[in-house]
This record gives C-alpha cells, sequence and structure tokens, in this order.
C-alpha cells in the first residue's frame, strides 16, 4: 500500500529466505517513532537521543517513506568543519 510499517535491519534482509515476504521481517514495535518533512532539527535530535535512534524515517501525512536522517547527518549539522 506504499506506507512505512516499521524497520527492517540489512542483517535480516541478507540471512532471510528470499522467498519470505517483507512483511513478516519487519522489526515489530509497539510505537513508531517518524519524522515530517518539516520537523525541526532541534526536535529531531531529541528524538533521536531520546531512543537512541542510528537513523530515523521521514513519512508525509499518509505515511508513506519520504527518506531517511541518519546520525550521521545530525553530526553534520552540529560539528560541520568536524
Amino acid at each position: 500500500k506504499g506506507k512505512f510499517i516499521g524497520p527492517i535491519s540489512m542483517r535480516t534482509l541478507l540471512i532471510s529466505d528470499p522467498s519470505t515476504k517483507i512483511k513478516l521481517l519487519v522489526k515489530s514495535v509497539e510505537y513508531l517513532t517518524t519524522l515530517h518533512p518539516h520537523t525541526s532539527f532541534h526536535t529531531i535530535v531529541n528524538i533521536m537521543t531520546k531512543y537512541n535512534l542510528f537513523a530515523a524515517t521521514v513519512v508525509d501525512k499518509k505515511g508513506k517513506l519520504l527518506g531517511v536522517v541518519t546520525i550521521d547527518d545530525v553530526m553534520r549539522c552540529l560539528a560541520p568543519k568536524a
């Protein structure tokens, strides 16, 4: 349906049987933390710190995946000359 339903690790994808449906491999999470295109940098830093995330998904109002913000992206903003 084109909606983001949850995270899946690269390791899981690589070691899974190729015939397994992706929806069966998605990590089950109680609360799905996502960002939106206009989420402020301050909010992104707070969310990623609070949940100890290395990456956070960006979705639109309908839940369609638009992209990913990584911890590297955050660090480049916090320390651009490092």
